[in-house]
């Protein structure tokens, strides 16, 4: 073999030697953008799972609800009660009178339901009413009235002074919510709280209740249709604790940078520099 012709032979092989480096850079750096994809994919599937509510929630057939549950009276519980007819002279003696309050206006005093499950009307005495609706409490205060031959057609309403239930976490507005209806569920006492926030743990939501004296944790996730509907705390009660936890970016941000290796952002950055460090070194 001639001189000429070896040096031929090697620079066609060095053109395929640098042919095939080339490919395999690109073709590195092609699998590094794919991955990187693929994670972004993967991390934006998980993000609208963990946020949406109620999925799978089926369309072709209702969802069996639970008995609507009316809100039962408790020991601690004040109510206001208004009794009308069509003398008002008759029916002023069984009614409170009107408190004068900060603001220069007036509101019915109150009756509170004391430990043994009673109140102490005016005209009747001592009722117990723990256990009661406030619909059960009002007929049985008429039908004491139409009894009693003073009143012949009385109208009585019940009801609920200072009811509340609490939420805590990540909510829009947490605090202490009044309860303005017979009958609430969960998904009513969020709403009335504005909703979780983006950084709420969905899948979590504890819910507090005193049963006998003693408090009982449930849990109930959001995005499970089966567990909101079916949840023995899906109707809400009197001095509900309501807790949605952070979910854990927000947790992290109690930590310098616990968030960074987490997001898409920071894994781009990462390729992108990778990517532009092979290219510079295979120069």
């Amino acid at each position: 073999m001639t001189r000429l012709s070896t040096l031929r032979l090697f620079s066609k092989t060095s053109k395929t030697c640098i042919s095939f480096h080339k490919l395999s850079r690109s073709l590195f750096c092609f699998n590094l953008w794919i991955v990187a994809a693929f994670t972004l994919a993967i991390t934006s599937c998980n993000t609208i799972k963990d946020i949406a509510y109620l999925q799978e929630i089926p369309t072709d057939r209702p969802i069996t609800l639970q008995v609507p549950q009316d809100i039962r009276l408790e020991p601690g519980d004040q109510l206001s009660i208004s009794i009308h007819g069509r003398d008002p002279k008759v029916v002023e003696i069984y009614n409170m009178p009107n408190i004068s309050n900060a603001t220069g206006g007036s509101t019915k005093a109150s009756y509170t339901v004391n430990a043994n499950g009673q109140i102490d009307m005016l005209q009747f005495g001592l009722i117990h009413v723990a256990g009661m609706t406030r619909a059960e409490l009002a007929n049985q205060i008429k039908y004491r009235l139409v009894s009693s031959g003073v009143v012949r057609d009385p109208v009585v309403v019940v009801d609920f002074a200072t009811m509340t239930y609490s939420v805590l976490g990540e909510v829009t507005s947490p605090g202490r919510k009044a309860i303005d209806r017979d009958h609430m569920t969960i998904l009513d006492a969020l709403a009335q709280a504005g909703d979780l926030t983006i950084y709420g743990q969905r899948k979590n939501v504890l819910v507090m209740r005193n049963e006998e004296g003693k408090q009982t944790a449930y849990r109930i996730d959001l995005t499970n249709t089966e567990s909101v509907y079916s949840s023995p705390v899906f109707n809400l009660k009197q001095n509900d604790i309501i807790y949605v936890e952070p979910n854990t970016k927000k947790a992290n941000e109690s930590v310098n940078n616990a968030n960074t290796l987490r997001t898409p952002t920071f894994w781009f950055s990462a390729i992108t520099f990778a990517t532009t460090l092979l290219l510079y070194l295979k120069k």
